[in-house]
């Protein structure tokens, strides 16, 4: 249960974008694909679905480096290089690790780089330039001859701009954030809620009817339109092995599973009255809390 994943309009593109560039690798013509994307919106799961759906194949490798605050430029090389089970100290210096990471990438027959966690690469503290190290990044695809994807929260920007060089040997960034609160994109978050809906039904777990617009509305609050939040509150709700689930449970959920920064109230509460000014507010709050653009 706890790699469920629900696959909807959002996670199909992301998944998507980042496996054209797998295939650009594979026909000679290796890019940088950026992801940029809030907490709780699903980038996890999506780089362990690629990453599947590439090794299914069984020609070709991923290698996903999943980076801590990166105190170096050379570092990002290490980080790649541990992943292959190797020891930075067995290269003396930039130019020997690159070149070890290359012989790598090829032996292993490595088509895409994942880089997640992509702002740690320019923790403040450590004074790491924005421009290097998108150089750096560029380097690796040059010399590895490797697509690279670029996850990170919507800070990792930083890494593309002001930066003609990166920026031409780039695709365009895919925005990997929540849905909205109108229109097709509510309609596409909801259809996601509809298949959570599902998974308790299929438990035998008596819960709200598919089509439940308010329930569609408090989750939306809750989640600020994130699905892989939603899903956290559905599996928070059928850990704690109920037999129905209705605002009771998701309150109890919600205050067990849910560390809000921004929202005041339950939003399960039964004398909670939503409006579309509160998810509105709910997903503009995130979205600011992010640093990413409304």
């Amino acid at each position: 249960m706890s790699n469920r994943v629900i696959h909807h309009q959002r996670f199909n593109e992301a998944i998507d974008t980042v496996y054209d560039a797998y295939v650009r690798c594979v026909d000679e013509d290796p890019v940088i694909q950026p992801v940029f994307g809030l907490s709780g919106v699903g980038k996890t799961f999506s780089i362990r679905f690629l990453t599947e759906k590439i090794r299914a194949g069984g020609k070709h490798e991923v290698l996903v480096v999943e980076f801590p605050p990166i105190r170096s430029y050379r570092a990002v090389i290490d980080e790649c290089l541990m992943q292959f089970k190797l020891s930075p100290r067995a290269y003396k210096n930039e130019a020997m690790a690159l070149a070890g990471l290359k012989n790598q990438v090829a032996a292993r027959s490595v088509k895409l780089i994942i880089f997640d966690e992509a702002q740690n690469l320019l923790e403040r503290k450590t004074g790491i330039d924005p421009t290097a190290m998108g150089n750096t990044i560029k380097y690796i695809s040059n010399k590895c001859e490797v697509s690279i994807a670029v996850y990170g929260l919507p800070d990792a920007e930083r890494l593309f701009k002001g930066d003609d060089q990166i920026a031409r040997r780039s695709l365009a960034p895919f925005y990997f954030y929540p849905y909205e609160w109108v229109g097709d994109e509510f309609k596409s978050f909801r259809n996601a809620l509809g298949a959570s809906i599902q998974y308790l039904q299929s438990l035998n777990i008596e819960t709200f009817k598919i089509n439940d617009l308010d329930f569609a509305k408090r989750m939306y609050v809750a989640s600020s339109g994130r699905v892989a939040f939603s899903e956290k509150l559905i599996k928070e709700v059928v850990r704690m092995k109920v037999k129905s689930a209705y605002l009771e449970e998701f309150e109890k959920a919600y205050k067990r599973a849910s560390y809000s920064l921004f929202l005041s109230s339950n939003p399960f509460a039964s004398d909670a009255k939503i409006s579309d000014q509160d998810m509105a507010m709910s997903y503009t709050s995130a979205m600011d809390q992010a640093g990413a653009h409304v």
